[in-house]
């Protein structure tokens, strides 16, 4: 992407299960996991205070969240007790600060994620149901204007940011190496 581009605001998205034959989820709207460091406040001998330190490429649990305006099944059948792989794809509007253009790029999201609790929402009359569902993510990858930034697999030992993967020698460490 450009440098003199300024990321505005998304256009749309759409969610789809990879594992279901790419069938469209839902049209609902989603909070993406949060990348959050497992750490440790540090002190005592030699530290002037206290720090935290996030331990290399843990993260805490990651979550999804779907909010659904309406129950209408498909989004009932996504609380099966079984792994989903969910491909959130995004179009972002940016401003070409140049030429003064709108120029939208893609994001995506691909996860493995197993439900946790299902709401159906409320029922009042005209209203939107606002039902959610809320998924434990035990992998993610994000792709910004089709290159991977983030691809995250605790279960793997993977922890790779922009092309670096922080875990490799962790898991040579650890006997987990293939080469």
């Amino acid at each position: 992407m450009a440098t003199n581009m300024i990321p505005e605001k998304l256009i749309n998205a759409k969610i789809y299960d990879i594992d279901n034959s790419n069938a469209l989820v839902a049209v609902a709207d989603v909070d993406l996991p949060e990348i959050e460091y497992l750490s440790e406040s540090l002190s005592g001998s030699g530290i002037a205070g206290e720090y935290d330190s996030p331990t290399i490429g843990h993260t805490k649990a990651m979550k999804i969240k779907l909010k659904f305006r309406a129950v209408y099944g498909d989004d009932l059948v996504m609380v099966a007790p079984t792994p989903r792989t969910l491909d959130v794809r995004a179009s972002i509007q940016a401003l070409d600060a140049g030429s003064s253009e709108y120029v939208p790029y893609p994001l995506r999201a691909v996860m493995v994620a197993m439900p946790l609790k299902k709401g159906l929402g409320k029922l009042d009359p005209g209203k939107k149901m606002d039902g959610e569902l809320e998924m434990s993510v035990s992998y993610y990858k994000v792709y910004v204007d089709g290159s991977a930034v983030v691809e995250i697999d605790p279960l793997n030992f993977v922890c790779i940011i922009d092309g670096v993967d922080y875990l490799t020698t962790v898991r040579e460490h650890l006997g987990l190496s293939t080469s």
